[in-house]
């Protein structure tokens, strides 16, 4: 069986890689690493951290990093025959001390670690170094629950309030719920319906700009503005009446938001706050919803077929990572959705007659419960660089057969896809 099977989920390639019994000394350790490191990247990749492979700042070499909520983290990854003492741990963090203030790193150790590991991150002056070992890998390999998201935050968590780098995942899958609907205290919980006024000129700004949006939305998130995820979606079917959906994990307050976009002296209606706790609780497997969600889709490459001038002038500078690449043509949006839907929880059915989707010729894609109703590409400027942002986005809509209740939980309040600060990724669910 070869370990380097491309194309598997990363949880199929572990337990490959289990299986074969690595520690053996007679396979080379130096390949064993390479395979597992690739495991760890495809684990974050699934959980959409986009992770970024092995690279060499300044003569260093580091196994990679990913985004976790935002906030880079860097990683390493060994699989040995013998545990990781603690002169390679301090390795790992002299790298982080190097890199910018606040810079955290997850180091993952299949063979755990010498005694001596955590007694020295305890006695440091500072940590910021998160541990996790083989059992913590083998849990989130066999089961979705809890999420790789869910793993890191908890991890995070004890690190900071009881200043411990090694806290086990054993622990926290007692904690999660077993009952449909039930989840950890780690999601949003509130959604909000804000009907605009497109008569304003500050509303037709932000409509048109998804920094100048996500950046009024933000104060109204109180317990912590800058670090809680806020999603967000324009509903603009109504041409004259847009909405705007979002989801917070804390009761919001929109008093200055309606103030500045929408319509303070309208009706009760015009904002609508509900506890999202119930829609969680009625998702279940086999159960069906309608849904409507827009998305950015993208792919991956390492040498797009035509490049920007952006991507020709990093290539040069030595760019070593992937560029996400947009697929703007209607059939490759559809397929692109399809591919991943089973990875988010859910699977699409199929219909006796076609829908209408938007883009797409008569003979072209498929015989699924889904359609494109909305196609757009967005050019705004960024408020940090002043650079121009171009994504394509597309709304589908349809409906949906629950096949992990866990999964497509966490991606109700996590968000499907890239782009989210934009707009992007809100899954909303609806009785079928």
């Amino acid at each position: 069986m070869d370990p380097q099977v491309y194309g598997l989920n990363w949880r199929t390639r572990f337990a490959q890689l289990d299986e074969m019994q690595w520690q053996r000394e007679d396979i080379d350790p130096q390949q064993r690493g390479r395979v597992f490191e690739q495991v760890i990247h495809d684990m974050f990749a699934e959980a959409e951290m986009s992770p970024r492979t092995s690279f060499r700042p300044k003569g260093e070499e580091i196994d990679g990093s990913f985004l976790f909520r935002g906030r880079p983290v860097l990683f390493e990854a060994k699989w040995l025959s013998k545990s990781v003492a603690a002169s390679s741990v301090y390795q790992f963090k002299g790298k982080l001390d190097g890199k910018l203030i606040g810079t955290i790193g997850i180091f993952i150790s299949m063979s755990g670690y010498s005694p001596d590991v955590m007694s020295s991150l305890a006695s440091g002056k500072s940590l910021n170094v998160i541990l996790l070992d083989g059992d913590d890998i083998k849990l989130l390999a066999r089961s979705k629950a809890p999420s790789i998201e869910e793993a890191l935050a908890y991890k995070i968590r004890a690190a900071a309030e009881e200043g411990i780098a090694f806290a086990p995942l054993r622990r926290l899958a007692k904690m999660h719920p077993s009952r449909p609907g039930r989840s950890l205290d780690l999601h949003p919980s509130f959604l909000s319906r804000i009907l605009l006024n497109p008569s304003r000129l500050v509303t037709r700004q932000a409509m048109q700009n998804p920094h100048i949006m996500r950046s009024m939305l933000l104060p109204g998130v109180a317990a912590s503005p800058r670090s809680e995820r806020v999603l967000w979606r324009l509903d603009s079917t109504r041409l004259h009446q847009p909405a705007l959906l979002v989801l917070t994990r804390t009761r919001p307050d929109w008093d200055h938001f309606v103030q500045q976009v929408g319509w303070p002296l309208g009706e009760e209606n015009q904002l609508v706050v509900r506890d999202y706790s119930s829609m969680l609780s009625r998702v279940s497997n086999d159960r069906e919803f309608r849904f409507r969600v827009t998305v950015n889709p993208v792919q991956a490459k390492v040498r797009p077929d035509v490049l920007s001038e952006t991507q020709r002038k990093k290539l040069e500078e030595g760019w070593t990572r992937s560029f996400r690449v947009a697929r703007r043509d209607a059939p490759d949006q559809l397929n692109w959705f399809l591919e991943r839907a089973s990875s988010w929880g859910f699977e699409v059915p199929e219909i006796r007659s076609k829908p209408e989707v938007l883009g797409l010729e008569e003979g072209e894609g498929s015989n699924k419960d889904v359609r494109i109703i909305g196609r757009e590409v967005r050019k705004f400027r960024s408020f940090d660089s002043n650079s121009k942002v171009v994504i394509s986005t597309a709304t589908f809509e349809g409906r949906l057969r629950v096949s992990d209740s866990e999964v497509i939980r966490q991606k109700l309040i996590s968000g499907l896809g890239p782009a989210k600060a934009f707009g992007c990724g809100l899954l909303i669910l609806a009785g079928s």
